[in-house]
């Protein structure tokens, strides 16, 4: 046990007390944007209208999506740096809710891959500003252990999305997966406004 008589386990909680919002905020964010992701060659399939050549097309959206998560990165990272992180995670996360809901309503290659971009470059702003935001709120020694956490939180929205948008799928039908996976990211806006307030305010400005 530690000094003060408190179990190392109680004392490690208790360290992660301040960060947790955030992790559930993380969680939220990784369930939102792996939401479409398993429908996005089944979708591409429907609109190129055979198997034959289908890969060509996935693959030049999955670059495209790469192309925009590239961009994003330092160009919303550095505007984290200026604004405070909830506002631009707001206007990232609705946003990424914006331009996803028209992928599934494309009848055409343009439409998709436009939105497709815009969608990734306005969701690669909402990691740099949670990893920022940890930063701000967690103590520098508990700093290893939160981030730690942080990377369990997004891998376990990794598991959920393609089941729940698989579900989703299967009773909604394909396109359908693409409106509630932009509703997710509007669901982030006001959780980011009650995460500010349970929170110390000159923490996270």
């Amino acid at each position: 046990e530690i000094e003060n008589g408190e179990s190392p386990i109680r004392a490690h909680w208790a360290g992660l007390s301040a960060a947790m919002p955030i992790l559930l905020l993380i969680l939220a964010m990784a369930v939102a944007r792996q939401f479409d992701q398993a429908m996005l060659p089944l979708l591409v399939q429907e609109l190129h209208g055979s198997l034959q050549g289908v890969s060509v097309w996935t693959g030049s959206l999955s670059a495209v999506g790469g192309i925009a998560g590239l961009l994003a990165a330092p160009i919303l990272g550095r505007l984290a740096d200026r604004i405070p992180p909830p506002k631009i995670g707001k206007m990232s996360a609705l946003g990424a809710g914006l331009l996803m809901m028209p992928q599934g309503l494309a009848h055409g290659f343009l439409l998709l891959f436009a939105s497709r971009f815009g969608m990734v470059f306005c969701a690669g702003g909402l990691d740099p500003v949670f990893q920022i935001w940890l930063s701000r709120v967690t103590p520098e020694h508990k700093r290893g252990a939160v981030f730690g956490w942080a990377a369990t939180a997004r891998s376990l929205g990794w598991v959920v999305a393609p089941l729940v948008s698989g579900l989703v799928a299967s009773g909604l039908g394909i396109r359908s997966v693409f409106f509630i996976g932009g509703m997710l990211f509007f669901c982030i806006v006001p959780l980011i406004s009650a995460v500010v307030k349970r929170l110390n305010a000159t923490a996270v400005d």
